[in-house]
Protein backbone atom coordinates (compact mmCIF):
# COMPACT_ATOMS: atom_id res chain seq x y z
CA UNK A 1 0.00 0.00 0.00
CA UNK A 2 3.03 2.66 0.84
CA UNK A 3 4.53 1.70 -2.42
CA UNK A 4 0.84 2.60 -4.11
CA UNK A 5 1.26 5.67 -2.68
CA UNK A 6 4.77 6.35 -3.33
CA UNK A 7 3.85 5.57 -6.79
CA UNK A 8 1.13 8.23 -7.19
CA UNK A 9 2.36 10.89 -5.40
CA UNK A 10 5.92 10.71 -7.78
CA UNK A 11 3.57 10.42 -10.94
CA UNK A 12 1.50 13.37 -10.07
CA UNK A 13 5.15 15.63 -8.99
CA UNK A 14 5.29 14.62 -12.86
CA UNK A 15 2.43 15.51 -14.42
CA UNK A 16 2.84 19.52 -12.39
CA UNK A 17 6.48 19.94 -13.41
CA UNK A 18 5.53 19.12 -17.17
CA UNK A 19 2.76 21.36 -17.66
CA UNK A 20 4.34 23.93 -15.43
CA UNK A 21 7.46 23.62 -17.97
CA UNK A 22 5.40 23.60 -20.72
CA UNK A 23 3.57 26.91 -19.60
CA UNK A 24 6.54 28.74 -18.64
CA UNK A 25 8.29 28.24 -21.80
CA UNK A 26 5.21 29.76 -23.57
CA UNK A 27 4.53 26.37 -25.38
CA UNK A 28 1.36 24.98 -25.99
CA UNK A 29 0.31 21.71 -27.07
CA UNK A 30 -0.86 21.98 -31.15
CA UNK A 31 0.40 18.79 -32.74
CA UNK A 32 1.39 19.47 -36.49
CA UNK A 33 0.77 22.69 -36.36
CA UNK A 34 3.66 25.63 -36.26
CA UNK A 35 3.26 28.79 -35.10
CA UNK A 36 2.08 31.39 -37.66
CA UNK A 37 3.86 34.71 -36.82
CA UNK A 38 1.88 38.21 -38.51
CA UNK A 39 2.68 41.30 -39.53
CA UNK A 40 -0.09 44.58 -40.03
CA UNK A 41 -1.14 47.71 -41.92
CA UNK A 42 -1.99 50.83 -40.47
CA UNK A 43 -2.01 54.00 -41.61
CA UNK A 44 -4.07 57.96 -41.75
CA UNK A 45 -6.07 59.13 -44.57
CA UNK A 46 -5.97 62.88 -44.83
CA UNK A 47 -8.08 65.10 -47.89
CA UNK A 48 -6.19 67.62 -49.80
CA UNK A 49 -6.03 69.94 -47.38
CA UNK A 50 -4.81 67.81 -44.59
CA UNK A 51 -7.36 67.46 -42.34
CA UNK A 52 -8.57 63.42 -41.05
CA UNK A 53 -10.83 61.68 -43.37
CA UNK A 54 -13.32 59.90 -41.45
CA UNK A 55 -15.25 57.14 -42.61
CA UNK A 56 -12.42 56.43 -46.00
CA UNK A 57 -12.77 53.13 -46.99
CA UNK A 58 -9.73 51.00 -47.08
CA UNK A 59 -9.43 47.97 -49.02
CA UNK A 60 -6.26 45.18 -48.53
CA UNK A 61 -5.86 42.51 -50.64
CA UNK A 62 -3.19 39.95 -50.46
CA UNK A 63 -1.36 39.81 -53.96
CA UNK A 64 -0.94 35.97 -54.07
CA UNK A 65 -4.06 34.93 -52.56
CA UNK A 66 -6.39 37.43 -53.20
CA UNK A 67 -8.20 37.29 -49.79
CA UNK A 68 -9.29 40.91 -49.07
CA UNK A 69 -10.63 42.71 -45.91
CA UNK A 70 -12.23 46.27 -46.29
CA UNK A 71 -12.01 49.38 -42.92
CA UNK A 72 -13.61 52.23 -42.34
CA UNK A 73 -10.71 54.87 -40.67
CA UNK A 74 -11.90 56.24 -37.70
CA UNK A 75 -13.06 59.82 -37.00
CA UNK A 76 -9.02 60.86 -36.86
CA UNK A 77 -8.34 59.30 -40.12
CA UNK A 78 -6.75 56.34 -39.06
CA UNK A 79 -7.18 52.66 -39.64
CA UNK A 80 -5.18 49.64 -38.56
CA UNK A 81 -5.34 45.81 -40.00
CA UNK A 82 -4.12 43.14 -37.85
CA UNK A 83 -3.02 39.57 -38.00
CA UNK A 84 -1.97 39.46 -41.64
CA UNK A 85 0.37 36.75 -42.99
CA UNK A 86 3.79 37.73 -44.26
CA UNK A 87 3.32 38.80 -47.71
CA UNK A 88 2.52 41.60 -50.55
CA UNK A 89 -0.73 43.54 -50.07
CA UNK A 90 -2.59 45.88 -52.58
CA UNK A 91 -3.79 48.66 -50.22
CA UNK A 92 -6.58 50.99 -51.91
CA UNK A 93 -7.96 53.81 -50.09
CA UNK A 94 -10.95 55.63 -51.29
CA UNK A 95 -13.79 58.35 -50.26
CA UNK A 96 -16.45 59.95 -52.10
CA UNK A 97 -15.91 62.46 -54.65
CA UNK A 98 -12.03 61.97 -53.88
CA UNK A 99 -9.31 60.18 -55.67
CA UNK A 100 -8.57 56.42 -55.12
CA UNK A 101 -5.28 56.07 -54.47
CA UNK A 102 -3.74 52.47 -54.46
CA UNK A 103 -0.23 50.79 -53.11
CA UNK A 104 1.35 48.08 -52.77
CA UNK A 105 3.32 47.58 -49.75
CA UNK A 106 4.94 44.32 -48.05
CA UNK A 107 3.79 42.78 -44.97
CA UNK A 108 6.78 41.22 -42.79
CA UNK A 109 6.29 38.91 -39.39
CA UNK A 110 6.19 41.03 -36.34
CA UNK A 111 6.67 44.40 -38.06
CA UNK A 112 3.43 47.09 -39.18
CA UNK A 113 3.59 48.25 -42.34
CA UNK A 114 2.42 52.46 -42.95
CA UNK A 115 0.22 53.39 -45.58
CA UNK A 116 -1.43 56.38 -45.38
CA UNK A 117 -2.63 59.04 -47.97
CA UNK A 118 -3.64 62.37 -48.77
CA UNK A 119 -6.82 62.34 -51.44
CA UNK A 120 -7.17 64.82 -53.93
CA UNK A 121 -10.66 65.63 -54.95
CA UNK A 122 -11.96 64.51 -58.31
CA UNK A 123 -11.76 67.00 -61.30
CA UNK A 124 -14.03 66.16 -64.16
CA UNK A 125 -12.21 64.14 -66.90
CA UNK A 126 -9.35 63.07 -64.57
CA UNK A 127 -8.43 59.48 -64.08
CA UNK A 128 -7.40 57.81 -60.58
CA UNK A 129 -3.93 57.71 -60.10
CA UNK A 130 -2.17 54.65 -58.85
CA UNK A 131 0.97 56.27 -57.71
CA UNK A 132 1.61 58.53 -54.86
CA UNK A 133 1.85 61.89 -55.70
Amino acid sequence: MKRVAFVLSILCMVGVICCFSSSALGQTASPGKAPVSTGSIEGKVADHSGSPLAGATVAITNSQTKESITLKTDVDGAYRADHLAPGEYQVAISASGLITRTEVTRVKERHTAKVGARLKPVISGASSPSKPS
